[in-house]
């Protein structure tokens, strides 16, 4: 802000000392600083009040994007993308309905028209490639 270097501040206090004298400086000395005291009161006074006020806005933005958020390491979720891409989505149980034959009999039988996903191919690594051609 005022970038005063130690040089700059002997300088300073010498021109202080000439113009005030020996009798006042140390008064004009404690009323500056009991200023400058009031000034940094009132400014943390007023960042507090600023923070408060800007808090309940920014906790509604961040609720409201929640999920829309950057990871924290971009390449993690770059690599746990392309990971879950190789190996396909994770095997869900097949959903399974009574049929006309056994809602006497008490029995679950499976659903026909729901078909199980294709199995991945290896690649010559050893690891599933995804069946999209464009991916290859």
């Amino acid at each position: 802000m005022l970038d005063l270097s130690p040089e700059k501040l002997f300088v300073l206090g010498m021109v202080a000392l000439v113009v005030l004298g020996p009798n006042r400086l140390p008064e004009v000395a404690r009323m500056l600083g009991h200023w400058l005291s009031k000034l940094r009161a009132m400014s943390s006074s007023f960042q507090e009040e600023m923070r408060g006020a800007l808090d309940e806005p920014r906790k509604a933005i961040d609720s409201a994007l929640g999920e829309w958020k950057v990871p924290p390491s971009p390449r993690a979720a770059v690599r746990g993308a392309v990971a879950s891409m190789l190996t396909g989505p994770p095997a869900r149980p097949t959903p399974t309905r009574p049929t006309a034959s056994s809602v006497g009999g008490g029995g679950v039988a499976s659903s026909p028209d729901v078909a199980a996903p294709p199995p991945a191919r290896p690649s010559a690594s050893g690891m599933p490639v995804p069946d999209d051609p464009s991916l290859n």
